[in-house]
């Protein structure tokens, strides 16, 4: 024995769904580009070391990398290889001149100018004092982290739950209309 059930409205609400389930995915891909974003932004707004050639800065980014039906992927990063070294900060180090001749200008890691192996370089700056120094070494006493990537990653997870809570919350009322 069969009944026949008939619910009134049910196609309606099957297309309410399908739209509130396209709407909350574009939603989510949204508020994971917003974050990403946000997170960029405090970091480079927050950073507390000094700013040189503005390169590091201009490095931080935040966006989306990969983005499929079920899921999105966010990046917030700092392409500067300096970066990691500002952000985490670094233990006292020693800094040793490169073998050098007549240099002019920055060169490429690990080459020099000099013919002979031999030739020890000098590292040459001035002191706070205002006195020139010349040496072969220093010693450098390390940095303090500043932890402005940190402080970046912890904006876009702030942005992203309220980002998805309101996106959650759009796709609730759409379906109780």
């Amino acid at each position: 024995m069969g009944a026949d059930v008939t619910i009134e409205g049910l196609e309606e609400l099957m297309r309410a769904a399908e739209l509130a389930d396209r709407q909350l995915v574009q939603d989510v891909a949204s508020a994971v580009r917003t974050a990403c974003r946000w997170g960029a932004a405090e970091a480079r707004n927050t950073k507390k070391f000094k700013r040189q050639s503005g390169a590091l800065e201009d490095s931080i980014d935040g966006y989306t990398v990969t983005a499929g039906p079920d899921f999105v992927d966010g990046v917030v990063e700092a392409a500067d290889q300096k970066a990691s070294l500002l952000n985490d900060g670094t233990r006292p180090h020693d800094i040793h001149a490169k073998a050098a001749r007549g240099t002019i200008g920055p060169l490429p890691k690990g080459q020099s100018r000099s013919r002979s192996k031999t030739t020890t370089g000098r590292l040459t700056f001035q002191t706070a004092d205002g006195r020139w120094v010349s040496t072969p070494m220093v010693h450098h006493p390390g940095t303090s982290p500043d932890g402005f990537m940190n402080r970046g990653g912890a904006k876009a997870e702030e942005v992203l739950q309220q980002e998805l809570a309101d996106a959650a919350e759009r796709a609730a009322s759409s379906l109780s209309r």
